[in-house]
């Protein structure tokens, strides 16, 4: 089990519990997915963090003000604390990607990547998951990546299979298809 694992399987064991004074587990995961952005949209956070020069306490207690300022809650808090003390904020995104993954299997659905030129606006997002759900049978959620390079289009992966409508795939089988039919040719 990956670290990123055992940290969110921990973290969405209490939410489970429904203990006093713990979110459930839709909550949680909104609050590790704000502060995996607040800290990635920085990149001087980000390198604080992960540098040889700030001690364990001080990662703490960094993650701890980021943590507060963005209103989570004192089980996040303390969750994320640990971790960042132990040299673990640099997976405060796969901690998150992880929740859901949990929080979606436990529904019975699947987490799937969409990967776009721009990014894509949320009733694209949920068209497109309806589209998988009615094609697969299960509830998909999409966690969404920006790859420029595609140029148009997006390529989805679900259950371990991409499926791949981008232009740049489109251009790259056409220029296959030309190769082939030059050397065919010759």
């Amino acid at each position: 089990m990956s670290v990123a694992k055992s940290y969110a399987q921990a973290l969405f064991s209490l939410t489970q519990e429904r203990a006093p004074g713990v979110p459930d587990a839709v909550q949680v995961e909104r609050e590790l997915e704000a502060l995996a952005l607040a800290i990635a949209s920085s990149p001087e956070m980000t390198k604080l963090l992960g540098g040889p020069v700030v001690s364990s306490e001080q990662r703490g207690a960094i993650v701890s003000a980021v943590a507060d300022k963005i209103g989570l809650s004192p089980v996040v808090v303390r969750a994320v604390k640990i971790a960042a003390e132990k040299g673990r904020a640099a997976l405060f995104s796969q901690i998150h990607d992880e929740f859901v993954r949990l929080r979606v299997g436990i529904e019975g659905g699947l987490l799937g990547e969409v990967v776009s030129a721009e990014p894509l606006d949320v009733r694209d997002q949920e068209e497109l998951a309806a589209a998988f759900q009615k094609k697969l049978g299960k509830k998909v959620v999409f966690k969404s990546k920006v790859d420029p390079s595609l140029i148009a289009g997006v390529m989805v992966t679900v259950g371990g299979i991409t499926y791949d409508g981008s232009v740049k795939s489109q251009l790259q089988r056409a220029r296959n298809t030309l190769a082939a039919a030059v050397v065919g040719q010759a």
